[in-house]
């Protein structure tokens, strides 16, 4: 049978699994703060042509789930010596913005963002809040390089806190 676990008995069964798992050893005992749990990402600007994206993972920290880990790519076209001429320089750049939010709390407890034009740049950010952060989104913007023209956004994502499975 499998048993599906949120926040508090992760928590609780993995902090037990890690002190019983290294009792009695010289080393220093691992705690609840160095477990994480993973979920992918992918976003892309939702533009008619594919010009920004990002993907990665989002790694939870299982002591509180108040800090998620933020490790991937973005990426915006054209790329240097790209060969692909439909979709060719428009004056924009890629953001990839990354917002944690708790359920049942209407504003954002933290946000950063990630931004390159014409190339790609690796993401490695952290979000906090004070809270425990239940789901993570993901949206890819591109903006103008120049006054006037409208940003073009793809459609978030919601990467919620992923569920622990036990045997």
């Amino acid at each position: 049978m499998t048993t599906a676990l949120r926040r508090p008995a992760a928590v609780l069964i993995a902090a037990a699994a890690l002190a019983g798992g290294f009792a009695g050893t010289a080393a220093a005992e691992p705690s609840a703060a160095d477990v994480i749990v993973s979920a992918p990402f992918a976003a892309d600007s939702g533009d008619a042509c594919p010009m920004g994206a990002t993907r990665g993972r989002l790694g939870w920290h299982v002591d509180g789930f108040r800090t998620v880990d933020v490790a991937g790519t973005v990426l915006d076209h054209p790329l240097p010596a790209e060969p692909n001429t439909r979709c060719r320089e428009d004056g924009r750049f890629t953001a990839a913005t990354f917002t944690a939010f708790a359920k049942n709390v209407p504003f954002p407890l933290d946000a950063e963002s990630q931004a390159v034009n014409n190339g790609t740049a690796d993401v490695r950010l952290q979000l906090t809040a004070t809270r425990a952060i239940d789901f993570v989104v993901v949206q890819v913007c591109r903006r103008s390089l120049f006054v006037g023209p409208p940003e073009i956004c793809g459609a978030p994502v919601r990467v919620p806190v992923p569920v622990i499975t036990l045997p």
